[in-house]
């Protein structure tokens, strides 16, 4: 046992240590738990505005033109390469069956009409027949999507029912106005 005086002196009578001691060392200890959960939560905050960033920033980037948009926004070749493009995702959709024949040629049609237009303003009004002569990889994309079309054949040429434009024998579609040929 300690002796009384320690008691009138403030201490505790068991450890003979001042009463608040222990309180002490809790308050640490609490204060170290306190920081330790503190960068957990801000290391949690950061991690989620980290991958929020990375699904929220995909959507705020730039579309590729339509090529059928109203606004002219878009130049002759972005919108050449969207009407490529949407050829391509055309014909796979038919290939796959989500596209009935008939949607597939009206659709196939207003997209070569819009490559062909598109074409035509990036040579500045030149002839669409020019595509054919070209060899770049936007003119072998369009002789692809618009069905193949080859330079002519040794068959009879073919005229296009809707401009009268002379095509190749084997050709499907027209190299003027993109108007389907007859068989």
């Amino acid at each position: 046992m300690v002796p009384r005086r320690c008691h009138d002196r403030g201490r505790d009578r068991r450890t003979g240590r001042p009463p608040h001691a222990g309180a002490r060392a809790q308050t640490l200890e609490k204060v170290r738990e306190d920081v330790i959960a503190s960068v957990y939560i801000f290391g949690i905050i950061i991690a989620v505005l980290f991958i929020s960033g990375l699904v929220v920033a995909p959507l705020l980037e730039d579309e590729p033109a339509d090529p059928n948009s109203p606004d002219g926004d878009a130049s002759p070749e972005d919108r050449r390469e969207a009407a490529l493009d949407a050829l391509e995702e055309l014909q796979f959709e038919h290939e796959t069956g989500k596209l009935s024949d008939e949607d597939y040629r009206r659709l196939k049609n207003k997209y070569a009409r819009a490559a062909v237009e598109a074409r035509r303003e990036e040579e500045g009004g030149g002839s669409a027949a020019g595509i054919g002569a070209d060899s770049g990889e936007g003119a072998e994309r369009a002789r692809a999507a618009a069905g193949g079309e080859q330079p002519e054949g040794t068959g009879a040429p073919v005229h296009c029912p809707e401009c009268g434009t002379e095509a190749g024998a084997d050709a499907r579609f027209c190299g003027q106005c993109g108007t389907e040929l007859p068989a």
